[in-house]
């Protein structure tokens, strides 16, 4: 049990960390964050967020918060290796393993102990699994010398794109975006993901000669998808 308090209590550490992970990404254009990123990873790897049963008991509420810890962990992963055109730190598995339960967040508290109910409509978690996805699509299309899986064929990338455009649509079917604002938000930002995702399967962010394409892309092809993705963004 002490053993439990200790694990419990260390998790707010990089909990923290991960704050000043988003603050100093954004008024900070140095390598700092990049750099620093990697102690957040091992910390979580030595409290076991990464995988699917820890070897000490969790509360349902725990599982929970250090499931979606763990998730944001690696959206600061896969934006850090944008940022940097490096390859990401986390595998595709450690994340696609574990992720979330589709709830809300009224639907648990600290002294849960039943059984956590996956929810079929659009909820408090319903964003973040979206992002989920985007992040595992964004690290199947990395291409470098060791990325656990690479797509080397056009045809498994467009694939991998067109995967997170249907789940997207999936999680998303019972939001409501005229009467809520958050629900609003969520609508939009599957476009600009989906044409970001576009752009890195036709041009990944690390050169490889095994890349197997159709035919290249001629002319301002690549410049429109990229001014799209900037549009969309706005």
């Amino acid at each position: 049990m002490k053993r439990n308090h200790v694990v419990a209590q260390s998790a707010a550490t990089p909990t923290a960390y991960c704050q000043w992970q988003l603050c100093a990404r954004s008024h900070d254009q140095s390598r700092r964050s990049w750099t620093m990123l990697s102690m957040a990873v091992r910390v979580a790897q030595a409290l076991s967020l990464h995988v699917p049963q820890p070897a000490f008991v969790v509360s349902p509420f725990e599982q929970e918060m250090r499931r979606r810890l763990w998730i944001a962990i690696g959206l600061l992963d896969v934006q850090a290796s944008l940022d940097r055109a490096s390859e990401p730190m986390i595998l595709t598995s450690w994340l696609q393993s574990h992720p979330p339960t589709n709830i809300n967040d009224n639907d648990i508290s600290t002294g849960f102990q039943g059984l956590v109910q996956q929810s079929g409509y659009f909820t408090d978690t319903t964003f973040a699994l979206m992002i989920l996805k985007a992040q595992c699509i964004v690290r199947l299309l990395n291409v470098g010398d060791t990325a656990e899986s690479p797509a080397m064929h056009m045809e498994a990338r467009q694939a991998y794109v067109a995967d997170f455009k249907q789940t997207s649509y999936q999680l998303l079917r019972n939001c409501y975006p005229e009467s809520d604002s958050f629900h609003w938000y969520a609508r939009r930002v599957p476009d600009c993901v989906y044409a970001s995702l576009q752009l890195i399967a036709l041009r990944p962010l690390q050169r490889n000669a095994k890349l197997i394409t159709p035919s290249p892309i001629r002319g301002l092809g690549i410049l429109k998808l990229s001014v799209d993705v900037l549009q969309k963004s706005q």
